[in-house]
């Protein structure tokens, strides 16, 4: 098994960061002039929270002079001495300021038309919900607040919560500590991390993201504590049936988990993964512009994905079990049009099962995306 500590001589630059450039590219293509002249508006942590009071949205911009990796790291950002760049605003009195892309608006949808399609694909008891993140778009939804066991799409909201309790300079992003051996548990691929190994913050979100490793998982529910990275999600980005209640484990027996309440499952309906991936797409949090890179690089691609068309892009994660198979995330399609879609069924993971995503997405993409007369 390669361990992380093997990685730390790695020259190449690690998916996410690649993946981060190229959201950056699409996402702030109209800035290029401002951005090659490095545009230097800074803020520190007390002045993006005075921003979010103010309701501004606010976007963050890693330069290309730095990845991914560490533009929210301890060296460039350490919280609360962080260093945010503000490329775009737009305040409430409606003013113009620095502007993204003119997105061009997806075709209005009907549930009903979300139902055929999970019909035509055979998704057994769906929740859905597609968000067109443009102008005047308007999200559908289908049984979108229906509780189903999250799996592993709890992970995107928890790595949400570690970047914000950094903002909030509550942990540091480059902090280290071994990994706990309690919290080894089966993936579906080796872990990166091992016991003892001494894991950054920001190792175990991209970890616990792009891998779906469940071994960073655990360390977070660790490191974070589930009642406080339940609180500020549901506070800060507005996730208010989510909940961390319960560690992650690769197979049965489960893993031990005394904190665990013995009552409670983790929660983190259709709505509210389709909220977060808004505001991920958004910026409208620290860390967003990090998230969507680790989101981007995802390894697992046997869902969505397989609906997609060329040149389009899907920063997703998915949820497996026995019993349910998950997708959600942001698609930016070749012309720059986006969209928030999350697909929550009640079927087991199986390669046929998956493939059934595909088929949905298909049928929803070529509809939701045919030029509008």
């Amino acid at each position: 098994m390669r361990t992380a500590s093997a990685q730390q001589g790695d020259q190449a630059p690690h998916p996410a960061d690649v993946e981060a450039a190229k959201i950056a590219e699409i996402d702030d293509d109209p800035l290029g002039m401002a951005i090659h002249d490095r545009v230097d508006v800074r803020f520190i942590a007390r002045d993006i929270e005075k921003i979010a009071r103010k309701n501004l949205n606010f976007r963050y911009f890693c330069f290309h002079s730095l990845n991914a990796s560490t533009y929210l790291h301890e060296e460039n950002s350490g919280f609360p001495d962080c260093v945010q760049v503000l490329t775009r605003t737009l305040n409430p009195s409606g003013e113009r300021g620095l502007q993204g892309p003119a997105w061009k608006r997806p075709r209005s949808m009907e549930s009903s038309q979300l139902q055929e399609y999970a019909h035509r694909a055979g998704l057994v008891r769906p929740s859905i919900l597609w968000d067109p993140l443009s102008p005047g778009g308007s999200a559908v939804a289908l049984d979108a607040d229906r509780w189903i066991y999250p799996a592993s799409t709890i992970k995107t909201p928890l790595a949400a919560a570690a970047l914000l309790l950094a903002a909030r300079g509550e942990h540091r992003l480059g902090e280290r500590r071994p990994v706990d051996p309690a919290n080894l548990t089966l993936n579906d691929a080796p872990s990166p991390i091992e016991a003892g190994y001494p894991a950054s913050l920001e190792e175990l979100c991209r970890y616990a993201v792009d891998r779906s490793d469940n071994v960073a998982t655990n360390e977070l529910f660790d490191r974070l504590g589930r009642e406080r990275a339940t609180s500020i999600v549901r506070e800060e980005l507005g996730l208010e049936a989510t909940g961390f209640y319960r560690k992650l484990s690769g197979s049965d027996p489960l893993i031990a988990d005394p904190e665990w309440d013995g009552e409670h499952r983790n929660a983190h309906p259709v709505r509210d993964a389709a909220r977060l991936f808004r505001a991920i797409a958004e910026r409208s949090f620290p860390g967003a512009a990090l998230l969507e890179g680790w989101l981007a690089a995802q390894q697992w691609n046997d869902k969505l994905n397989l609906g997609l068309a060329p040149g389009d892009r899907f920063a997703h994660k998915t949820g497996d079990t026995s019993e349910v198979t998950h997708d959600g995330g942001i698609l930016t399609t070749g012309d720059h049009r986006r969209a928030a879609i999350v697909v929550y069924t009640e079927m087991p993971s199986t390669p046929e099962n998956n493939a059934r995503f595909g088929t949905f997405m298909r049928l929803l993409r070529d509809e939701a995306f045919r030029d509008a007369p």
